[in-house]
């Protein structure tokens, strides 16, 4: 009876530790995902305003403003979707290590809310 209980107990610290582990290298690589996303947004919006240049000038046609256009948007997308990755790995992490605060929960839906700088 006791070494079941204790066994049972091992595996749960066992279980969480790697849960935790796992939580932590997430949003490490989130951190990098966020870091690479925002780069190909930059890249993908100089591309597009190279492309609309070429519009004016002759040398691109609308097909390619088009595709250049698209190209920034799931750029956009995958950037906002790295970022809200980033978000729930800390999250997850701070929750799996008992970390996890009502203000960690403030402060990230700070974050949501639109800036006065970005509203007016």
């Amino acid at each position: 009876n006791v070494d079941v209980q204790k066994a049972s107990s091992q595996g749960t610290v066992r279980r969480i530790t790697q849960q935790t582990r796992s939580a932590f290298i997430q949003s490490r690589t989130n951190v990098n995902l966020v870091r690479a996303n925002e780069r190909s947004l930059i890249s993908t919006q100089a591309a597009l305003e190279a492309t609309q240049t070429g519009l004016e000038v002759g040398t691109r046609n609308i097909v390619d403003v088009v595709n250049a256009q698209r190209d920034y948007s799931n750029a956009q997308r995958d950037y906002s979707n790295s970022i809200l990755d980033y978000v729930q790995s800390v999250v997850e992490l701070k929750r799996q290590a008992g970390t996890l605060t009502p203000s960690d929960i403030y402060d990230i839906n700070s974050w949501l809310e639109p800036s006065q700088q970005t509203a007016q």
